[in-house]
């Protein structure tokens, strides 16, 4: 490539800093560098930073000028001390970038283990075998998949298979799947979840989706996708919920390779569950946290969904929530083996803030679980892969290299990281494989820490 400039010596790593700290591993998927030159149609221009950086191809790197996200495009040629990017997008702003920051291709797969609340790795079906037993998907290593991985297959809201991947590569997986849909079968344009999502893994609170009910009585028995056997075994308790509204509580009494099956607690159902509730299971005995539900109140005495079977105490202490306030605290009486009798003590002299049935009982005082507003999306590049945000004024905003997650419509739809920051606008990068449906201009950028610690 003869018209390469000479290099520059200025650049640096921007250690990414997310939200569980600063693991070594971390450091380098992003780099700063200045533009050293423009090289005419089509657009490419030269960065001084190269493969003594970590640069690699196919790296991707957003271009700036005064702050402002003007182009964007991939490395395709690498040197020690520079590269060389082919613009894809560019700003019809008129201003000349001379900064840039190249994110690496291996950043879903080192920032995997901390992506927020919400978000899960995700890929696309691109190719189906003629038995439908097997597929293939747009993602790979470099997602942050890894062999073994569950994964669901949904085709909109709706769950259509069970999948495990088998083989793996830098770009690609093949998947075996069980199908939870008998009249559906997996086709190409399908999404692949992983499941349970990082966010899952760290705090130890597993959703699965609830796909078939049937009546027994007055029991429900409720079938969900099969888990991992030490996580879904036999008398393991789950909470079902309905948008954020709790449903019932149901034990575990089957498992097997495909499917799960949970029959509720007859006390402990406010309405019967459907297909498409989301099921929760509760942590195991020794575990911290959500313990039950007050399903009885006789003035200051309630009746509590957990007893023996949770790991419960006589004189242990609980604490009665609503909408994350603490409304009581619970000393525990009498233990049962599914259920527990404790004393009220309320916090409030107000009738209204009073436990009563259905309220959340947890085993401590709830964290505050700050969330901070950062700002609005602005632009998007056509792929989606880099995004302005107009900076929420009066905000102190968090780090270069800090995951944040993107919400539209009160849902959060996608992660991302900070890349560039000023004090008035910022540039996120958001991989495809962190991205639960399409981000558009508008969209809310909010950062907050997981309210439960990480568990081993």
């Amino acid at each position: 490539m003869p018209r390469l400039a000479p290099v520059c010596a200025a650049l640096g790593w921007v250690a990414c800093l997310g939200m569980i700290g600063q693991p070594p591993a971390w450091a380098g998927v992003l780099v700063r560098c200045k533009v050293v030159e423009r090289i005419g149609a089509p657009a490419i221009v030269v960065l001084d930073a190269g493969r003594q950086k970590g640069v690699s191809v196919n790296d991707r790197a957003v271009l700036t000028a005064d702050g402002h996200m003007v182009s964007a495009g991939r490395v395709f040629y690498l040197e020690s001390g520079r590269c060389a990017v082919r613009l894809a997008y560019r700003e019809q702003s008129g201003m000349p970038a001379d900064a840039a920051v190249i994110v690496s291709r291996t950043l879903p797969s080192v920032c995997r283990v901390a992506l927020p609340s919400g978000v899960t790795v995700s890929a696309q079906v691109e190719a189906v075998a003629p038995g439908h037993r097997t597929a293939w998907l747009d993602q790979g290593r470099i997602a942050g998949l890894l062999l073994g991985d569950a994964m669901l297959v949904v085709r909109a809201d709706r769950l259509i298979a069970r999948a495990d991947v088998i083989e793996l590569y830098e770009d690609n997986a093949l998947i075996r799947m069980d199908r939870l849909a008998s009249e559906a079968s997996v086709r190409l344009g399908d999404r692949a979840h992983l499941w349970p999502s990082p966010s899952e893994r760290r705090t130890g609170r597993r959703r699965l989706p609830v796909l078939a009910v049937q009546s027994d009585g007055a029991a429900q028995h409720i079938w969900m996708p099969a888990g991992a056997p030490e996580e879904l075994r036999v008398d393991r308790r789950i909470e079902v919920f309905r948008g954020g509204a709790y449903v019932a509580t149901a034990l575990v009494d089957q498992t097997g390779p495909a499917f799960t099956r949970a029959t509720t607690v007859e006390a402990c159902v406010r309405q019967p569950v459907q297909a498409g509730d989301r099921a929760e299971l509760l942590p195991q005995t020794g575990q911290a946290d959500p313990v039950g539900r007050i399903f009885r109140v006789d003035r200051n005495y309630c009746l509590v969904s957990a007893g023996e079977d949770a790991g419960i105490r006589r004189d242990q202490r609980l604490y009665a929530v609503r909408a994350g306030r603490v409304l009581a605290t619970l000393t525990v009486k009498t233990v049962k083996e599914s259920y527990c009798g404790a004393d009220a003590q309320p916090t409030s002299d107000d009738a209204r803030a009073r436990p009563r049935r259905w309220d959340q009982v947890l085993s401590r005082p709830p964290e505050p679980r700050p969330v901070l507003r950062l700002g609005q999306i602005e632009r998007l590049t056509p792929d989606g892969t880099f995004a302005a945000m107009a900076n929420q004024t009066g905000v102190d905003l968090p780090e270069c290299g800090t995951l944040v997650s993107i919400m539209q419509q009160d849902q959060t739809v996608a992660a991302g990281m900070i890349v560039h920051a000023t004090s008035s606008r910022s540039i996120l990068h958001i991989p495809a494989c962190w991205r639960n449906q399409p981000v558009s201009t508008g969209a809310h950028v909010v950062h907050a820490q997981d309210a439960s610690k990480p568990r081993g």
